[in-house]
């Protein structure tokens, strides 16, 4: 038992996760689409669509994983881990050939989900490396 009425850690842990994903709602996500939808017309601009697709899906992919942690946002390691996370976008970005090929936003599912899978453990493994350091103190 800990000193949270009965309640452990990880029960606590669920309940947070559960409420961030009760908090994705459409509204949040025409937020985000909204909101980056800048990247993709800057690639679009720029004549290259299907690269500014996978921006857009990564920045996306980026926010819902902050969005899921979001009771993290305090901390400023948190912070630095999703500005970690966004650069190492950046080559996949740039160096992959997306070409300008109709790719549907269904088609970019998998590695959109594969990249969240990863932003997601990225972050968990961050809080619980510096929480057992912080525990050791």
């Amino acid at each position: 038992m800990s000193g949270n009425g009965g309640v452990n850690r990880d029960q606590m842990g669920e309940n947070r996760h559960k409420q961030a994903l009760n908090s994705l709602t459409r509204g949040w996500a025409l937020l985000v689409l909204i909101c980056t939808l800048p990247i993709y017309i800057l690639f679009v601009y720029l004549g290259d669509s299907g690269r500014g697709r996978a921006a857009w899906v990564s920045t996306g992919v980026i926010t819902f994983a902050a969005r899921l942690l979001w009771d993290l946002k305090t901390r400023v390691w948190f912070w630095v881990t999703l500005a970690i996370i966004a650069l190492l976008h950046v080559p996949m970005i740039l160096l992959i050939p997306w070409g300008d090929q109709n790719l549907s936003y269904v088609a970019l599912l998998p590695a959109g989900l594969l990249a969240l899978g990863i932003a997601y453990g990225i972050i968990r493994l961050v809080e619980n490396t510096i929480e057992r350091i912080h525990t050791r103190k």
